[in-house]
């Protein structure tokens, strides 16, 4: 925090963040990430205000769930991260999406980079349908979900976002050795 504000990400300093797949059962980093968020980050991203105990309790639970999470890191530490939680029982498969970026980092296309990889890698396993749940409020998460061509529909105070079926849209973009999917209209 300067006296102008939050610091912000700029690539020039830190470099682009690299991006890869957790392995699985190891969430420790997503944990320090999630409690690093600032206030209304964290707000937007858990739908309230939790405290750090029901923070550590949800890591807990991501370790024993079926899923998984793309991390966007610089140096040693996580910066942001996409979950993918699948849905037991439901056939053809199905997820749901969690997505976060540490305030600094935000507005640098690290959570449209994220959502891209997080769906592709849905679409990999097997996964046809994704959706996201989001406060209405939280128009950077509106942003990205109509960038990918989201179904948007608003019920109260959220917006479910739906990204169906997955299929291709995507143009390949190397990153880190990995092709990162983009939109192919943004």
């Amino acid at each position: 925090m300067t006296e102008d504000g939050p610091v912000r990400f700029d690539p020039s300093d830190h470099g682009r963040p690299t991006y890869h797949l957790a392995p699985s059962g190891d969430l420790p980093d997503l944990y320090d990430h999630l409690l690093r968020l600032g206030p209304k980050s964290r707000y937007y991203r858990f739908c309230h205000q939790v405290r750090d105990e029901v923070i550590e309790a949800y890591c807990r639970k991501c370790g024993t769930s079926r899923g998984f999470v793309l991390c966007a890191s610089s140096g040693d530490f996580l910066r942001g991260a996409a979950e993918i939680h699948l849905q037991p029982g439901i056939w053809p498969l199905q997820g749901e999406l969690a997505l976060s970026v540490e305030d600094p980092w935000q507005d640098a296309g690290i959570g449209s980079d994220l959502l891209a990889l997080a769906l592709s890698t849905a679409r990999d396993c097997g996964v046809s349908r994704v959706q996201m749940i989001c406060l209405a409020e939280n128009r950077r998460m509106r942003h990205v979900a109509k960038k990918f061509h989201a179904g948007l529909s608003s019920q109260a105070h959220e917006v479910r976002a739906v990204f169906e079926p997955l299929k291709p849209i995507y143009q390949d973009l190397r990153v880190e050795g990995r092709h990162l999917p983009v939109p192919l209209h943004s």
